[in-house]
């Protein structure tokens, strides 16, 4: 079993995971799972509308205050963030934690569209990013494409490479597809244009003749569900396009299971989730080559990486798969294999290491205790 002792000197801020509906609040709900000792305030309530996350905010600072003020072995903070808002949410912490109570402070970086955040933002908001990033003690990113873009637009202490965890199950499924076997394809995520999802409803509609044959595609997220639902039905595709609504628990099991591979033809990403859990399955993967997906996604070896938004790419990897089904059975394998690493185990050794390193002894006095 893996040692998380130092997790009791840690105090973890995110979004709430216990409802969550979201890549980071899955892995903060698998980093709770498996530490016996695991801290945790939720900043953010993600079945709230802003107006609401406003108070839900000031609760949560309060919180914040109270095991600062209360449980002196809290050493470091670990900040689950991400963009706009959520960067904003966690300046204020970062402010309070660093310059208030002198602790440690890890800024996990989660976001998917951070550079994008980041270019476009005003440059008061620009400075404020660079504050964070440069005076963190830690800055964890999801891959190397997202080191690389750390280390290029700042000047942080320390960053460290620490990719999601995921829980790889005892009892998956795997499927022999043979030639004449209808492919199962499975999409899960947010529903709208960053994950790609209505580009690929425009491959399949256009080739609704072929693919209504040969293909299934199930649908699990939330989002835009109407527009979605419109789009199915506009299209005539409801014999072979299923919208499962919001996916998780036995549910998910049940369709990573079932499926013989995921399609995630998005725009930008992290490292997302879905694919590791879908690789956990041994799945196969069609998506995107962006942020982290590359490192997990290798070109022939366990799916096919795209272009975001070229249509024409993501119709002829599709054609390929269905075309040659019997190399899916290989491809899972492979998935199966490379994911290995990024089980949780393996994962929160890596955690520890960090934490290790900025728990050494160190002298801060708060401005209370002045004289």
């Amino acid at each position: 079993m893996t040692n998380t002792s130092s997790f009791k000197n840690v105090l973890h801020i995110g979004p709430n995971y216990i409802r969550h509906k979201g890549g980071m609040g899955a892995v903060i709900a698998t980093y709770e799972k498996h530490v016996p000792e695991f801290r945790f305030v939720a900043s953010y309530e993600g079945n709230y509308n802003a107006i609401l996350n406003i108070p839900f905010f000031v609760v949560s600072l309060v919180k914040i205050l109270w095991e600062l003020c209360t449980q002196q072995e809290i050493k470091v903070l670990h900040i689950h963030g991400a963009s706009f808002g959520s960067f904003y949410r966690k300046y204020l912490i970062f402010l309070l934690a660093k310059y208030v109570f002198g602790k440690k402070f890890v800024y996990h970086l989660h976001a998917a569209e951070f550079h994008t955040f980041y270019a476009e933002t005003n440059s008061l908001a620009k400075k404020l990013v660079q504050h964070l990033i440069n005076e963190s003690d830690s800055i964890i990113v999801l891959s190397k494409s997202w080191e690389n873009f750390i280390l290029t637009n700042f000047t942080p202490k320390q960053v460290s490479i620490l990719p999601n965890p995921v829980e790889i199950p005892d009892n998956s499924m795997q499927k022999d597809l043979t030639d004449d076997s209808n492919i199962s394809f499975l999409f899960l995520g947010r529903i709208g244009d960053r994950k790609g999802l209505f580009d690929l409803l425009d491959v399949i509609s256009r080739n609704r003749g072929f693919y209504q044959d040969n293909i299934t595609l199930t649908i699990g997220g939330d989002g835009e569900v109407e527009k979605l639902q419109a789009y199915i039905a506009n299209h005539q595709l409801n014999g072979f396009v299923n919208y499962a609504g919001w996916v998780d628990g036995k549910l998910k099991h049940e369709l990573l299971n079932a499926c013989d591979i995921l399609l995630l033809p998005s725009y930008n990403e992290g490292l997302p989730i879905a694919i590791l859990e879908a690789m956990s399955y041994g799945k196969p993967i069609i998506a995107s080559h962006v942020g982290g997906i590359p490192e997990v996604v290798k070109e022939g070896i366990n799916g096919y990486l795209i272009t975001p938004g070229d249509k024409n790419d993501l119709e002829n990897k599709i054609d390929t798969v269905i075309h040659n089904k019997t190399m899916l059975n290989f491809m899972g394998a492979e998935s199966l294999r490379i994911v290995s690493s990024y089980d949780i185990r393996e994962v929160l050794k890596q955690v520890q290491s960090i934490y290790k390193d900025l728990l050494v002894p160190f002298e801060f006095q708060p401005f209370f205790y002045h004289n």
